[in-house]
């Protein structure tokens, strides 16, 4: 996020429509190497850490139980497709 940081703040309001600031802007405090269970309170996310690609962060987020997207569920095998 330090190295990032500021392209995200000035993007944000052209990206998301909100204005952010650098106190916006809250680094991580866990390294995934590997997998990570993240408990949200009865909601158990899978995180997965993968080897550097285009970028040294890449990070898969699976969820069992599926959301909707519009009128449809966009959910195939514990994949999310956006």
């Amino acid at each position: 996020m330090s190295a990032r940081g500021p392209f995200y703040i000035a993007r944000s309001e052209e990206q998301v429509a909100v204005k952010l600031t650098e106190k916006d802007i809250i680094p991580p405090t866990i390294a995934v190497k590997n997998n990570y269970k993240l408990d949200l309170g009865g909601r158990v996310l899978i995180l997965k850490a993968h080897p550097t690609a285009h970028t040294d962060n890449d990070l898969s987020v699976f969820d069992k139980k599926p959301i909707l997207c519009g009128y449809q569920i966009c959910y195939l095998s514990g994949i999310y497709l956006f």
